[in-house]
């Protein structure tokens, strides 16, 4: 359970990134002036990368718990 909540740490940096990359191109919208179709599509991607966010979040505590649990169990 540590790795996977090791494993989840990371993974949420990785969507973290996503949506500022996702982010980072409304700079080109407002460069070539399309700015609304910029933020068309930075919104779902955000959203889409969120629920993950979210979902490792929520899991993270619940797996480091389990992995105490096992580990005083051990000792």
């Amino acid at each position: 359970p540590y790795e996977i909540a090791c494993a989840t740490a990371k993974s949420e940096t990785d969507h973290w990134i996503n949506i500022l990359i996702a982010l980072s191109t409304v700079v080109f919208g407002i460069i070539w002036g399309n700015l609304p179709i910029f933020l068309l599509t930075v919104l779902p991607i955000a959203l889409f990368d969120g629920q993950f966010i979210a979902i490792q979040r929520y899991n993270r505590p619940r797996l480091l718990r389990l992995a105490s649990r096992k580990k005083t169990q051990k000792d």
